[in-house]
């Protein structure tokens, strides 16, 4: 069942499966998804925002997410390259620094 007005990709639903979103013409876009009938009637592609994220190795597989609250975890490039930090086990600092007062 197509969705889009003009080709997407990656798409992703949000997590009440009542709207799906996915990448296309630059943008970040959402369509409505009516399910109470008998076949699913998809409203019209609503544009987000400008999709100027980056994409990843691949087309087809989404490097970003919708949290429960409907917001957007998306990796964004510097313009001088920038560089990704991932923190492993921050729970267990974030336990120890509130066990020093909050002092770090």
């Amino acid at each position: 069942m197509q969705v889009s007005d003009g080709g997407g990709v990656q798409p992703r639903w949000s997590r009440n499966s009542r709207e799906i979103y996915y990448r296309g013409g630059g943008h970040l876009v959402a369509a409505t998804l009516d399910a109470s009938r008998g076949d699913p009637v998809f409203g019209k592609p609503t544009t987000l925002f400008a999709d100027d994220y980056d994409f990843g190795a691949g087309a087809s597989i989404a490097n970003y997410d919708v949290t429960p609250d409907g917001r957007f975890i998306m990796i964004r490039r510097g313009t001088n390259g920038g560089k990704l930090r991932v923190i492993i086990n921050w729970t267990e600092e974030l336990k120890q620094i509130l066990a020093a007062g909050g002092i770090r």
